[in-house]
């Protein structure tokens, strides 16, 4: 059960491990009542919409969203219940994007071939907003957690990179304010 959270974290870059989130719905136990009553509000902010809505598969479909994001949720609180500190549980992440920043690289090339340059950064999973974000993520990690002083480099500058070539004016502000 221990390398479950880190199978998890690998979903990103092979979807069918997506299907693992719904195990760890058990570990949402262990937040706060307010951190519980604020997964609720999203909970039925996705599934009421759903329905009302006239296509019989919206709710099933936004039934499997809401578990699959509650089951990160709990996948992060199952990982950060086993690490000595809370920068510990994050340090995965970092090693998980590094992943997902060279798989976008490698997509937008083999897609665009020498016209890469010319397009936004592409990932087969992902869209351009969401690298953006990732691409935040991965400097401010690169910032503020100790990792060997390489890596903590690469990361930072493929996270800027990913930030810039994806064209995220989201991404831009979250790195602005994170």
């Amino acid at each position: 059960m221990r390398l479950l959270p880190f199978a998890l974290a690998l979903a990103p870059l092979f979807p069918p491990l997506a299907l693992l989130a719904p195990l760890f719905l058990g570990h949402l136990r262990r937040l706060s009542p307010w951190a519980l009553g604020l997964l609720g509000v999203y909970a039925l902010s996705v599934l009421l919409p759903a329905l009302g809505a006239p296509e019989p598969l919206a709710f099933p479909l936004a039934l499997g969203r809401v578990l699959y994001v509650l089951g990160l949720v709990g996948a992060g609180v199952a990982l950060y219940a086993g690490a000595s500190s809370p920068t510990q549980a994050l340090k995965p992440l970092g090693y998980g994007l590094f992943l997902l920043y060279i798989t976008a690289f490698v997509a937008t090339y083999l897609t665009f071939g020498d016209q890469a340059v010319q397009q936004r950064l592409m990932h087969p999973f992902h869209s351009p907003v969401g690298l953006g974000f990732m691409g935040a993520m991965g400097v401010l990690l690169a910032v503020y957690l100790r990792y060997p002083w390489p890596f903590r480099l690469l990361l930072g500058l493929l996270g800027g990179a990913v930030l810039l070539l994806s064209a995220s004016r989201g991404g831009m502000l979250a790195l602005l304010l994170g």
